[in-house]
């Protein structure tokens, strides 16, 4: 009941899986009628029903009380039962007619209270089931696949999506991506694709694209992956798992299949009207937000932390006593496009987070993107001036000073201690070594030793005299 009633109070849906099936000498949901005023607060939002009839007993029962809905499609056992035996079926039955009245059970009748994200309260017990056995293991998480794909409707009627490994593949050939030969994998049928990660971080249920030029660095990142799909490009040798596709444009296929399966994973919520701040975000003790500040989703902000007027902050972590300056934008998509063959600019999702360690200040009217797949970093003791521009998945270092109208291009690396000079422009990917200085207004293209000192367009290294 307490996270019903927390749930209540962020914002976010509760959903109760139903264990059996609703009738109407149910003990409980006929006395929802005398339900007090506010006390439904403490029992979930939704229930989900095996069959329609329970679902229609629900409503009726709670109708008057205004209480919580009903909504039909979520018995991980039944979708388990159909997907997995065509003999078996929904209650236990034992005819393929059975099995398809299941799999056509499994759709939301209404659901009229949208939300973008919801908290499973309860999970379907073991006990109540026969002849699961093993496969029943695991079952309460929604990282586990079973729970994933048998609540599939349920994210679809919030606004999310779910996939299948082979709906992706399937995709991807319609839109002429890949070959057609690799859209006839069977045994992808029942791989859950539920999000997106980068090759080295994806787990279960996620959606990866490799580049030439990062298999060229490391050959063996194919055979480590451990995601649902992955894309890769076709100059690859064929390798023999259904999991790896090939692609003349990976990064392309990636961001086409994350658009049509996803399309809403990069937005942001903002708080509306009246609303500074988001429902999910942490503010810590003694923080000081300046008028006009607007505190999005995904945010934890440590204990002191100081934001100066008519700054927004999303997806972002923020230290204890970091300092922000006036009209500051932290958290945000930032700019990644790439063209297609016929010249067309897709762009790319930006899902990552904003990490600020203890000690850095960051001047006004400075761009901190999140993110692209990962995060962008700003590490313990760096100072950023005004004007400054950091891209998605940049990683300043400890005590580095960044000073103004200087732009550090996306996932470019500065290590500790690195001094860049006012109006300096850092190339994407580009690393820069300890200690290292960019002069004023140099442009830097290419990766920088510990303790050298660039300057110019392109930069150069300085050589002292007599070295």
């Amino acid at each position: 009941m307490a996270l019903c009633l927390a749930c209540t109070e962020v914002g976010a849906l509760s959903v109760d899986q139903q264990h059996g099936v609703q009738g109407l000498l149910h003990p409980a949901y006929p006395r929802g009628a005398r339900v007090p005023a506010g006390s439904w607060d403490l029992r979930a939002q939704v229930f989900c029903c095996s069959d329609a009839p329970g679902a229609e007993a629900i409503n009726a029962w709670t109708a008057a009380a205004r209480g919580p809905i009903a909504v039909v499609g979520c018995d991980p056992w039944r979708e388990f039962w159909a997907g997995e035996d065509p003999t078996c079926a929904a209650g236990g039955g034992r005819t393929a007619a059975g099995a398809s009245a299941a799999a056509a059970g499994s759709t939301f009748v209404h659901h009229p209270a949208p939300a973008h994200r919801a908290v499973l309260i309860s999970f379907p017990r073991r006990e109540h089931y026969d002849g699961i056995g093993a496969t029943a293991k695991g079952t309460g998480s929604l990282h586990n696949p079973l729970l994933r794909r048998s609540f599939r409707p349920l994210v679809t009627a919030l606004g999310g999506r779910m996939a299948t490994a082979a709906e992706v593949v399937r995709y991807l050939q319609s839109a002429g991506m890949i070959a057609v030969d690799q859209a006839e994998r069977s045994e992808l049928a029942r791989v859950p694709v539920t999000g997106i990660a980068t090759d080295s971080d994806a787990s279960e249920g996620d959606l990866a694209w490799v580049s030439a030029k990062r298999l060229a660095a490391d050959p063996d990142a194919v055979s480590r992956y451990r995601g649902s799909l992955l894309i890769c490009p076709d100059t690859v040798k064929t390798v023999a798992d259904a999991r790896v596709v090939l692609c003349a444009q990976p990064k392309i296929a990636f961001i086409r299949a994350v658009r049509e399966f996803f399309p809403d994973l990069d937005g942001i919520g903002w708080p509306s009207g009246a609303v500074v701040v988001s429902a999910d975000a942490e503010i810590g003790r003694g923080v000081v937000l300046a008028a006009g500040v607007v505190v999005g989703p995904s945010v934890i902000l440590g204990d002191a932390v100081s934001v100066g007027p008519n700054t927004c902050i999303a997806n972002a972590e923020v230290a204890a006593g970091v300092r922000i300056g006036a009209n500051c934008s932290i958290g945000l998509p930032g700019f990644g496009y790439d063209a297609d063959a016929e010249g067309t600019y897709w762009r790319f999702p930006h899902v990552g987070r904003v990490i600020i360690e203890e000690g850095v200040e960051i001047g006004s009217n400075t761009c901190i993107d999140r993110g692209s797949l990962g995060a962008t970093v700003i590490r313990r003791g760096a100072k950023i001036d005004n004007l400054v521009h950091v891209a998605h998945n940049v990683v300043v270092g400890r005590n580095t000073l960044v000073i103004a109208n200087s732009m550090l291009g996306g996932s470019a690396e500065l290590a500790d201690g690195v001094w860049v000079a006012p109006s300096v422009s850092l190339m994407n990917q580009a690393k820069v070594g300890a200690g290292a200085v960019l002069g004023m207004g140099a442009v830097v293209l290419k990766d920088v030793a510990d303790g050298a000192t660039m300057v110019g367009n392109p930069a150069r290294k300085l050589e002292k005299k007599g070295s």
